[in-house]
């Protein structure tokens, strides 16, 4: 994580985070963003990463990743013209709002981090066991995007540009 050279820094170290925006809603057509080392974290990696995402529709998503913030709070908004969705990750909670006050509805759901990880190995062995009886949840194709998206924000870093994602390519080889 703190190591420029070994591939660390908020930007990767935090992908899953554009993991799920592309999960949620598929890839952008354009990345605004901005990748820096910020902090006093005596690291040679960026700690800072802010990005927009603008899809068709006049949609955005706007996103903030570092790794100084303290409580290390993680959750997702959506916010719409209807209301606001939001999951925050620890206190695990769903909360939805749909009028102007600061009522929220909210739901508690459970979230033990290690289950993901039982899961995916569990996966990962089930398909090893039996190759081409099922579905992967995360395919190389999946990863190549984040990896645009990832990519796309160094460039905007770098030119302080739009990055229209078909500019962008990433060559994958699995052989």
């Amino acid at each position: 994580m703190a190591s420029k050279e070994r591939g660390g820094g908020a930007l990767l170290d935090e992908s899953h985070w554009i993991d799920l925006m592309l999960w949620f809603f598929g890839t952008p057509e354009a990345i605004m963003g901005r990748a820096e080392h910020l902090s006093a974290l005596e690291i040679t990696s960026d700690d800072n990463v802010d990005l927009l995402a603008i899809y068709p529709d006049d949609f955005r998503v706007s996103m903030h990743l570092d790794l100084y913030g303290r409580p290390h709070e993680k959750f997702v908004t959506i916010v719409g013209e209807e209301g606001t969705i939001q999951c925050l990750i620890d206190p695990p909670l769903l909360r939805y709002s749909s009028d102007a006050t600061e009522h929220w509805e909210t739901t508690p759901f459970t979230c033990e981090r290690n289950d993901m990880f039982v899961a995916e190995a569990r996966e990962f062995l089930e398909l090893v066991a039996r190759p081409g009886t099922g579905r992967l949840r995360c395919t190389i194709e999946d990863g190549v995007q984040a990896l645009r998206c990832v990519e796309a924000v160094r460039l905007s870093t770098q030119s302080d540009q739009l990055i229209r994602l078909g500019d962008v390519c990433c060559k994958v080889n699995v052989s």
